[in-house]
């Protein structure tokens, strides 16, 4: 089994949304792609996926509470089940769990739950902006990590996650 691809069968139909979910997708590929003898740099890398889900999630919300979006606490609540189920794997690893079977529950993540988020839960996000960018005539787009860290949405150390060469992030 792999993570799939984010092709056009995965865009939300926004540049910056499918782009994060590109770098999600491709963390979620690095973890599967540590070899499971060093759990040293299998730790690190669920520690980066957990990390960048955690400022994504935080970009979308910024974004649906900015534009008063209706099926915010709907989509929130999807958030924080993805949330939990990366938290417990990283726990488990980091508790010393079975390598195998948490490796499977990233593939079932991305596979499963976060490819039906995307085109279920994300898909109407982001047709809502488009919509409310219209209506508006103000284009909103999902905020950096360092806008979030100005704001205090995020904390300091996820500042610059999104760009190359973030500490703690596995070569790319």
């Amino acid at each position: 089994m792999a993570i799939p691809e984010l092709g056009v069968a995965l865009h939300s139909g926004r540049d910056d949304i499918d782009g994060q979910h590109r770098l999600m997708f491709e963390a979620a590929r690095k973890v599967l792609a540590v070899d499971s003898a060093r759990p040293d740099l299998l730790i690190k890398a669920v520690r980066f996926l957990q990390a960048y889900v955690h400022y994504h999630f935080r970009a979308e919300e910024h974004v649906m509470v900015a534009t008063d979006y209706d099926r915010r606490e709907h989509h929130m609540r999807q958030h924080a089940l993805i949330r939990k189920e990366v938290e417990e794997i990283r726990a488990a690893l980091v508790a010393g769990g079975a390598v195998g079977p948490l490796i499977a529950r990233v593939q079932v993540l991305f596979q499963d739950w976060y490819v039906f988020h995307i085109r279920e839960v994300d898909v109407p996000l982001a047709v809502h902006l488009r919509a409310h960018s219209e209506a508006t005539a103000q284009a909103i787009g999902l905020p950096t990590s360092s806008e979030l860290v100005a704001t205090g949405r995020l904390a300091p150390e996820y500042d610059g996650i999104e760009l190359p060469g973030y500490p703690g992030d596995l070569p790319r």
